[in-house]
């Protein structure tokens, strides 16, 4: 997804809706600003001249790191959040599952469910979860 962020076509993210989040959605209603930064897989050894970031690189060069543990400083890309919608996963429509950024077919919705199976397990988009959904701007 990150190369979706790159190229522009991801433009909101959903997250499951904890308690975590609460503090976040405070601010943001009380109009303050609120970002988000984007963890993303780098190579731990890239070869000279190569970006270290797994989504500039199209083939593999040796010892991926997860984005897991990546520290906010190595971040490149910090997205700022315009709208947050409390909803279940089944409300996303086409337009909302474009702005996720999964490819484009003739049916987008049914894309980003193959994309929330592989990220949160095979039965939970069955599960229908709340969720939050941010719409953002990417501000590098």
């Amino acid at each position: 997804m990150v190369r979706a962020l790159l190229d522009g076509t991801k433009t909101q993210t959903r997250r499951k809706d904890a308690r975590g989040w609460d503090g976040f959605i405070g601010r943001f209603e009380q109009e303050e600003p609120c970002f988000l930064w984007v963890k993303e897989n780098v190579w731990r050894d890239p070869a000279p001249g190569l970006s270290p970031y797994v989504a500039d690189t199209p083939v593999r060069w040796g010892v991926m790191k997860t984005s897991l543990c990546m520290p906010r400083r190595l971040s490149r890309l910090t997205l700022q959040v315009t709208a947050i919608r409390r909803q279940r996963l089944y409300e996303i429509d086409r337009a909302d599952a474009e702005a996720e950024g999964v490819a484009a077919t003739n049916d987008p919705v049914a894309s980003y469910q193959t994309l929330w199976s592989q990220l949160h397990g095979a039965d939970s988009w069955n599960r229908n979860p709340d969720i939050l959904a941010f719409t953002f701007k990417i501000v590098r």
